[in-house]
């Protein structure tokens, strides 16, 4: 009976074998595993969460109590030299489980891509990848390892130690001065707006500096860059603070030009 037991428990790790084999090494399906080395931020505060990734892509689930929410990363390189190493959609309704590893096949993650002028960049900033969303959160993915001196409330911002280049661009200036000098090719390819911004003690935009623009291809762009602008210095924030004080930062910030 022993030897009988043995047998069926050794052709069913055969038969697991090779349905596993038969399954990954074709590429029908692939597999997600949890990184515990990373933390999850909105908007500079860590959040509840975890992040699911192969070498191709990435599922970031944030699991706030009301606010459970996933993303897919997917990773193709930063093929231009600009920082833009991707690209994020939005999975909607449907919310990763919680588990350690999840497969992925052709149609799961149901997270289908969406029309060209709706995905979202993903950018690296120093050591952490971000994307901002439709409702104009930035999300971070970012190693653990933090200064403890350290209390981020952007964490994509930098201590303004000097001017951060920007001096020639206070929020005094209109947006068509602004819009002026943004660098040469300058354009975004989607729906996103990146700026660099000084951010002074009290969370207030004191300096902005736009590097790409949004929809450069549509004839009323300028008009569209204007507004987003506009918006931009009028955005407040909880200040940063090192050593339990408060000081200016520099930060790198996204805004979605959603024209639907």
């Amino acid at each position: 009976m022993t030897k009988r037991r043995f047998l069926l428990v050794a052709l069913a790790a055969l038969l697991t074998a090779l349905a596993i084999g038969w399954l990954v090494l074709p590429s029908r399906v692939a597999y997600f595993t949890l990184d515990k080395r990373l933390r999850i931020e909105v908007n500079g505060v860590p959040v509840e969460g975890e992040i699911l990734g192969n070498r191709f892509s990435a599922i970031v689930t944030i699991r706030d109590v009301g606010k459970k929410h996933s993303y897919q990363l997917f990773y193709a390189g930063d093929v231009d030299k600009t920082g833009d190493m991707g690209l994020v959609v939005d999975c909607r309704q449907w919310v990763a489980p919680h588990f350690p590893l999840l497969l992925q096949t052709r149609d799961y993650p149901p997270c289908k891509r969406l029309p060209e002028d709706e995905y979202w960049s993903l950018m690296r900033r120093g050591h952490s990848m971000q994307f901002v969303t439709k409702d104009h959160s930035t999300i971070s993915v970012a190693a653990r390892t933090m200064p403890p001196s350290l209390e981020p409330s952007q964490s994509n911002s930098t201590p303004a130690v000097d001017d951060c280049e920007l001096t020639a661009f206070p929020v005094s200036l209109s947006a068509k001065e602004i819009l002026a000098a943004v660098p040469r090719g300058g354009t975004s390819r989607n729906s996103m707006m990146f700026a660099r911004i000084k951010i002074d003690a009290e969370g207030k935009v004191t300096h902005l500096r736009v590097l790409r623009l949004a929809h450069p291809e549509l004839p009323n762009a300028a008009v569209i860059n204007e507004q987003a602008v506009d918006s931009i210095k009028r955005w407040r924030y909880a200040p940063t603070r090192i050593a339990g004080k408060p000081v200016p930062v520099c930060s790198d910030v996204g805004v979605i030009i959603d024209l639907q």
